[in-house]
């Protein structure tokens, strides 16, 4: 599995407001002439998915960088009050979609 680290998230958030900061990630792989993409989904502090409160692109590419690849979600917001982790899953797109690994952020109480 490759290693993945959320550089950045909120601690809290407004509800209907993009997130700030924004949750970016880094992949330490060594890249290949691939697309890589990662997917976000939201959960419930029990661990429950939840549908239809995660509004923006949920997906976004892989960015080179020294060292492996950033993802941005830049335009990420939730518009229902509450405790939230994002969870996002990266892929390698080679032959279809290769699961890659996994990154979830901390509690994010929106009010």
């Amino acid at each position: 599995m490759a290693n993945i680290q959320i550089l950045t998230q909120p601690a809290q958030a407004n509800a209907n407001r993009t997130l700030s900061p924004a949750i970016e990630l880094h992949q330490q792989v060594a890249t290949e002439p691939n697309l890589y993409f990662a997917h976000a989904a939201l959960y419930d502090a029990a661990g429950t998915a939840v549908s239809g409160v995660l509004q923006g692109d949920v997906s976004a590419t892989g960015t080179p960088t020294d060292g492996g690849l950033n993802y941005s979600f830049a335009n990420l917001k939730i518009t229902a009050p509450g405790q939230y982790y994002v969870l996002v899953n990266i892929f390698e797109q080679s032959n279809g979609a290769n699961y890659l690994g996994e990154a979830r952020s901390n509690l994010i109480t929106v009010v």
